[in-house]
């Protein structure tokens, strides 16, 4: 594919997500996109889990 044929596909998706977006209601629009970011977070998040081999944990505690 072309570059131009490119442009004018990613214009075209453009336009149809405006059209969309204008079609859906605010509240709905925003109920989806704080589920979207929550998700999101949710799977990027680092918790405080236990991620530290048993080798550094040994040599902690003075064992060899």
């Amino acid at each position: 594919m072309d570059s131009s044929r490119a442009e004018r596909l990613a214009h075209r998706l453009f336009r149809v997500g405006g059209t969309l977006k204008r079609m859906v209601p605010e509240q709905i629009r925003k109920n989806l996109d704080q589920r979207l970011f929550y998700a999101i977070f949710n799977l990027t998040r680092v918790t405080n889990d236990d991620y530290v081999s048993q080798e550094v944990k040994d040599r902690k505690r003075g064992r060899d």
